[in-house]
Order: C-alpha cells, then sequence, then structure tokens
C-alpha cells in the first residue's frame, strides 16, 4: 500500500509539473497581452495582472498577438522581432528615452508590425524614435514622435518593404552634426521601400522626409513646415526613386521646398503648395520635378520651376 501511495504521488507531481509547464507555456505564447504602469513583468500580462513594460510584455505575447495598454504611462524602449500589434485606445502610452532608440523593428521578413496611439520622446538625445530594419510592413496610425537627435523614423529595410502612416505628427528632431530629421527612407543594399503616408505632419524637424531609392509611393494629405533645410528631398543617383505628393502644403522650409537629385529621382505634384522657402523647387542632376498643373508654387525667395508639366514637353 505504502509503495501505491508513492506511485500515485509521484504521478500526480508529474501531472502538476506538466501542467505548470503547459500554463507557462500559454501565459508566454498569449495572443492577447496587457501593460499598465501599475503592473510587474513577472505577471502573465492578462487583463487582471499586467506586466508593465513593452519589453516584457512582447516576451508573453505570441506571434500576430496584440498588446494592449491599460492606462497612460512611460513604458519603455522595445525591439520588436516578429509581427505584432501595440496599440493604446484610449489611453495615450508614452516611451522615453535618453541616448537610444525608442521602437527597433527587427522581425522576420514576412512579419507586419502595427504601432497604434503611441507618443514617443527623445527627450533631444534619443538617437531615432522608431528604427525599422527587417520585417514587411510597419504600420503607424495615431501616433506622436518628437525630440530625437536622430530621425523621427528611420526606415531601412533588407528586403522588400512598405512603411503605412495614418494620422502621424513628427516634430522637432534631427541635428545638423547627426545628419537626421524627420523621416529618412534609405533602403539597405537588397531592399526597397514603398510609401503609404496620409494625414501626416511634419513640423520643425531638419528635413521633413528624405528618400533615397530604390522607393515609390504617396505622400498625400500632409503638412510639412519649418524644415530647417530640405522640406522633402528625393535622393535617386543610382536606383529609382518615384514619389507622389498629392495635397501636400510645404512651407518654410530653410533650404528648399522639393527638390530632386540624381538622375532617377522623380517627384510628381499634384494638388499640393510650395510657399515661404528658400527655394520653392530645386532639381539637380538632372532630377525631375513632375507638376499636374493644378498645384501653387509662390512667395518662395525663389520660386524655382517642375521640369515638366503633365501633358506638355
Amino acid at each position: 500500500m505504502f509503495r501505491s501511495m508513492i506511485g500515485r504521488s509521484a504521478v500526480l507531481l508529474c501531472a502538476l509539473a506538466i501542467s505548470l509547464a503547459w500554463s507557462g507555456a500559454v501565459f508566454a505564447q498569449a495572443t492577447r497581452t496587457w501593460v499598465s504602469g501599475v503592473g510587474d513583468d513577472a505577471n502573465p500580462c492578462s487583463r487582471t495582472a499586467p506586466c508593465k513594460t513593452f519589453q516584457g510584455t512582447i516576451s508573453k505575447t505570441a506571434a500576430g498577438g496584440t498588446i494592449n495598454v491599460l492606462d497612460p504611462a512611460g513604458y519603455g524602449a522595445v525591439t520588436i522581432t516578429k509581427s505584432i500589434v501595440i496599440q493604446a485606445v484610449g489611453s495615450p502610452a508614452g516611451i522615453t528615452v535618453s541616448g537610444t532608440n525608442g521602437i527597433i523593428v527587427n522581425a522576420a521578413a514576412a512579419d507586419v508590425v502595427t504601432l497604434r496611439g503611441l507618443t514617443l520622446d527623445g527627450l533631444g538625445n534619443g538617437l531615432n524614435g522608431v528604427r525599422f530594419l527587417v520585417g514587411r510592413t510597419l504600420v503607424l496610425e495615431h501616433v506622436e514622435i518628437q525630440n530625437f537627435g536622430g530621425n523621427g523614423i528611420s526606415f531601412e529595410p533588407a528586403g522588400a518593404a512598405t512603411l503605412s502612416l495614418h494620422d502621424v505628427s513628427i516634430s522637432r528632431n534631427g541635428s545638423a552634426t547627426a545628419g537626421d530629421g524627420g523621416i529618412d527612407i534609405a533602403p539597405q543594399a537588397t531592399g526597397s521601400a514603398a510609401l503609404d503616408f496620409d494625414d501626416v505632419r511634419l513640423i520643425d524637424n531638419r528635413f521633413g522626409v528624405a528618400v533615397t531609392g530604390p522607393a515609390t509611393g504617396t505622400i498625400r494629405d500632409s503638412t510639412v513646415s519649418s524644415s530647417t533645410e530640405d522640406g522633402i528631398v528625393v535622393n535617386a543617383p543610382v536606383a529609382a526613386a518615384d514619389i507622389m505628393l498629392d495635397n501636400v502644403a510645404i512651407s518654410d522650409a530653410g533650404t528648399n521646398g522639393v527638390a530632386a537629385n540624381g538622375a532617377n529621382a522623380v517627384v510628381r505634384i499634384t494638388g499640393s503648395s510650395i510657399t515661404a522657402s528658400a527655394q520653392g523647387i530645386l532639381t539637380s542632376a538632372n532630377g525631375r520635378v513632375i507638376s499636374f498643373g493644378d498645384n501653387r508654387i509662390g512667395g518662395n525667395v525663389v520660386n524655382g520651376a517642375p521640369t515638366q508639366v503633365q501633358g506638355q514637353q
């Protein structure tokens, strides 16, 4: 009988160990997790036992899952290595950093990362607000990025990748010594970028948007103002870059409102305005700015002119 009891105890202990291990695995791979300013990263990141930081929560969130913010707080820098949604709906979430990047995306080639409702602050000396290295798509919705010494967004895809921005404000980023600014699109040697920007506000950055090919895409219904240097600059001496500006207001650029540099650089503009800048349009090294004839270019120290009006030679 004593041996039988020992046997039953061993079975129970084994079952308990398996149950605990399985429970831990479930916590580690939850498809929905929660984070709170009063949480603890030792928690399972459930709704009633939330974690405290994004980095602590992401390790317990399954690929393709969603991290939900419960209350306004600062949630720390995070490196994202898989498909994920981080969202703050109704409770804005902050990431405040000094001397480092706010968010790094270094995921798999097919992964999609969505950031929603976040505010990132670099305190004047943060590196980049968001730095994207590997992934298929990066989506930012209702996001504010400010005060980074580097770029608000540094998009450096190693493969073909899309940057999609909706209702995004990027301000006071970049420094003359670092050479950075609002949004820097610079694919790696094996990469390419597709842009889809809507309702993006770039204010008081060293430059608004800088694009280096290969890249294509559209910036629509957006504002670029008070850039220390260029509002929007497209560089394509080798790999092609073709960017459409649709209903974009560019003003108060310290150098050029729109610049196209290189034989494969094309900027197409429709329904847009370029005003109050040192030079409205600049093309160099056979770059092209193609107008659809419905733009307003005036009030600049030097207005410049498109290289072509659509439908005219």
